[in-house]
């Protein structure tokens, strides 16, 4: 189902957040010629949310976030690929609504400084429940956070259309010093209230589509 909304585009790299799926279940999961290469399990609620997928072209290496995730207020998953010589790290997050905010803040921040290094180029996907749309304290330090890492938003259309108001609270943050040509496309598949984003990078001459998506299984 999913490959119906991206074709002919196959991205290179699948990122979910709140697929619904328990851990049994998302192991189970198939996207053909694609490969689970990580994915968080909640420790005190049920359900799997959060996963990336990565085109059988492609090889890479996991990383572990399980001891730095909270359920909640930040769960994420890692990989980190090598493409076309570029060393790259694709984090994906959520956060929930009701999630505690200041623990997200000092969380991300040990996940950005365990990946961070001055020759890795990092991308950041998530539903971080923090409304790009408007202006306010938390957007603010989230800001503040991820420009220590030279990270900026990509995402600035909305992503949530909720009892007729509309919210930019999916996000993608990249580099823009190291991926100065990029293009954000959002995708409305129908499989959820939350928008799908579609981004393609281009450096050294090549392209890398990365396809983020929020669903509701």
């Amino acid at each position: 189902m999913i490959l119906d909304f991206l074709y002919p585009l196959f991205p290179h790299v699948v990122c979910i957040t709140e697929h619904h799926l328990n851990q049994y279940e998302i192991v189970q999961f198939h996207i053909g010629n694609y490969t689970l290469g990580a994915n968080y399990c909640r420790h005190s609620l049920k359900k799997c949310v959060v996963c990336i997928f990565f085109h059988n072209i492609l090889s890479i290496v996991g990383t572990d976030l399980k001891k730095i995730s909270v359920d909640q207020d930040i769960e994420a998953c890692a990989i980190r690929l090598l493409y076309s010589s570029c060393n790259m790290h694709i984090l994906v997050i959520y956060t929930a609504p009701t999630g505690n905010f200041t623990c997200f803040i000092k969380k991300l921040a040990a996940m950005l400084c365990s990946l961070y290094t001055l020759n890795t180029q990092l991308i950041i996907c998530g539903d971080i429940n923090v409304n790009y749309l408007v202006h306010n304290n938390r957007r603010k330090i989230l800001e503040a956070l991820l420009s220590l890492f030279n990270l900026s938003s990509t995402v600035y259309i909305a992503t949530v259309l909720q009892n007729k108001s509309a919210k930019t609270i999916d996000n993608i943050f990249i580099d823009t010093s190291k991926f100065r040509n990029y293009v954000v496309s959002p995708l409305h598949t129908g499989l959820s209230d939350h928008d799908a984003q579609l981004i393609t990078l281009t450096f050294w001459h090549r392209s890398f589509t990365l396809y983020f998506s929020t669903l509701c299984m």
